[in-house]
């Protein structure tokens, strides 16, 4: 086996998930070359001698930043027409590794979950944020009134820094030390307990029905089925990972028999909300939109519960 098989079986090995571990490093020519984090120096010095191939390995710490535009797409290439893979919405903590032209490779500092955005997006000085957006999505206005310039719109748990509350308005800081106002009953306090219930699970997600489904997407914009629910769950302080196949590693498992209000459905390639035995909500591209199905009503979600593979429950 040559150099090169040889290092992607022991990466393959060495990341089980490659959408969550930075490292890009392959053998050429002779050259073992690339990108990776300091964890992984003592295994390419080591199969670098081995080998017996130079080393030009670059061994990255990431810095760290903040989204400071609304949403923004997470690429799976450093390029504008690339796949999407994930979104990410303002104030979200990045880790940053490399870059290429305009685009710097980021990871979500939640999820740890890899893609490419736009440099323009980031910012090393976001204020420190007071409170989180409690709804869908709300605007930012350049006055304390509806009838003013729209600033921009932000999506469900954004977070900004409150300056300073009048009546019903809400002054806050933004990127770029720009002062706008938003209706102060959408925002909560940060440390304000947002405690996961079933309900508050169902409640929450159904404030989403209707929205388009958007691949790698996570706001009310457009949504997929992974995205509405690690939102959902975001918002009540539980971390879930990106994708429908991690997320099926968390929690407890439980029977079909036991399904509940509040569980994870999963199928191969999708993951619902339940709401009953029988009742499930979710973003899907059969109707394209948020809905809430029901097996013993409908052939499409009955066909679809036929495909079940797992239920997990985390509240």
């Amino acid at each position: 086996m040559n150099s090169e098989d040889l290092l992607r079986q022991e990466l393959k090995k060495l990341i089980p998930d490659t959408r969550t571990t930075f490292c890009s490093v392959e053998a050429r020519g002779g050259m073992l070359q690339g990108l990776a984090t300091p964890e992984f120096e003592p295994f390419f010095y080591k199969f670098a001698s081995q080998q017996k191939l130079n080393m030009r390995v670059t061994f990255i710490e990431p810095s760290q930043q903040k989204v400071a535009v609304s949403r923004t797409y997470l690429l799976k290439e450093p390029k504008a027409d690339s796949e999407v893979v994930s979104e990410l919405i303002y104030g979200d903590e990045l880790l940053i590794y490399d870059r290429e032209d305009e685009f710097v490779r980021v990871a979500k500092l939640k999820d740890n979950y890899l893609g490419w955005i736009r440099l323009s997006a980031l910012s090393h000085h976001l204020p420190e944020a007071s409170h989180i957006l409690a709804v869908p999505r709300a605007h930012v206005f350049a006055e304390p009134k509806v009838s003013a310039k729209i600033m921009m719109e932000l999506p469900l748990a954004a977070r900004v820094q409150i300056m300073r509350q009048e009546k019903n308005w809400a002054e806050v800081l933004l990127a770029k030390n720009q002062r706008g106002y938003m209706r102060a009953s959408l925002l909560r306090p940060l440390g304000e307990s947002r405690y996961a219930s079933p309900a508050s699970l169902a409640k929450l997600a159904a404030r989403f029905i209707d929205t388009p489904y958007v691949w790698g997407g996570v706001t009310a914009w457009g949504i997929d089925c992974s995205g509405l629910v690690q939102t959902v769950f975001a918002y009540h302080n539980i971390d879930l990972p990106r994708d429908s196949d991690q997320q099926a590693l968390e929690g407890e498992k439980v029977e079909l028999e036991d399904i509940k209000m509040g569980d994870l459905l999963f199928f191969p390639g999708h993951v619902t909300l339940a709401l009953s035995p029988s009742k499930f909500i979710h973003a899907n591209a059969f109707h394209m939109r948020v809905t809430i199905d029901d097996a013993s009503k409908s052939s499409y979600a009955g066909g679809l519960m036929n495909k079940l593979e797992a239920v997990r429950r985390l509240v």
